[in-house]
């Protein structure tokens, strides 16, 4: 198995919650935190309970080690859908690809805060 030319560190995702057109909206900011021993660009894409919500987010990592958020994304009513049938919150399924095709994906739960 071949290593890979970065190190993920942490993955963490900053929720906001907004109301638009009397929805409950949660505006979740994936960040990723990695390390490398060269400068290299990542591409990032995350999936939300399977459905791939953020195809392509580009990550520059420096050397060393590098924080860097990717785009938003929006779930609309989200104590209402799906949460109630998934153990733990919703999947967050994120992958990372960096040269040669090199990937590596972090699954993890995240729950959406009840205000």
């Amino acid at each position: 198995m071949e290593t890979l030319n970065f190190e993920i560190i942490n993955i963490d995702y900053r929720v906001e919650m907004l109301n638009i057109d009397e929805h409950a909206v949660a505006e979740i900011t994936p960040l990723v935190t990695a390390k490398a021993d060269k400068r290299q660009m990542l591409v990032a894409s995350l999936s939300v309970d399977g459905h791939e919500l953020l195809p392509s987010g580009k990550i520059i990592l420096g050397v060393g080690e590098t924080t860097a958020d990717l785009r938003a994304i929006r779930i609309i009513d989200p104590l209402t859908v799906n949460t109630p049938f998934s153990e733990g919150g919703y999947i967050m399924s994120m992958t990372l690809t960096g040269m040669n095709n090199q990937s590596a994906t972090v699954e993890s739960r995240l729950d959406i805060p009840v205000d």
